[in-house]
């Protein structure tokens, strides 16, 4: 949940769960952010690595790229090709930001 965030719960979710990130929701599940690895290092180095008075919003991307939920994997390939930055992963939503999961980019490119 967004208010029970901490940098401490975002960096041990990414360690338990695998994944190198952690997809951030509030009481309604709507998504309001990502923080990856890279978002807690830029964090970090924002903040001068004084983590005591950095806001948690220091270590999260609120407005990560996503992928609708009926999107194709053609149509997943063809958003990543859009950007000019690397894509591990993709946040997947219904069309009121409802998170209904995450999409690997190496699964992606698998077809799974």
């Amino acid at each position: 949940q967004e208010e029970q965030s901490s940098l401490e719960l975002l960096l041990r979710t990414n360690e338990d769960y695998k994944m190198g990130c952690t997809l951030v929701v509030n009481q309604n599940n709507i998504l309001v952010g990502l923080s990856t690895n890279a978002d807690i290092r830029r964090g970090l180095l924002k903040n001068k690595l004084n983590i005591h008075n950095a806001p948690i919003t220091d270590f999260v991307n609120k407005n990560p790229l996503v992928v609708n939920a009926k999107n194709t994997i053609q149509e997943m390939l063809e958003i990543i090709k859009s950007v000019p930055f690397p894509v591990l992963l993709l946040p997947v939503i219904e069309k009121d930001r409802t998170l209904k999961g995450i999409v690997m980019f190496n699964n992606l490119i698998k077809g799974e």
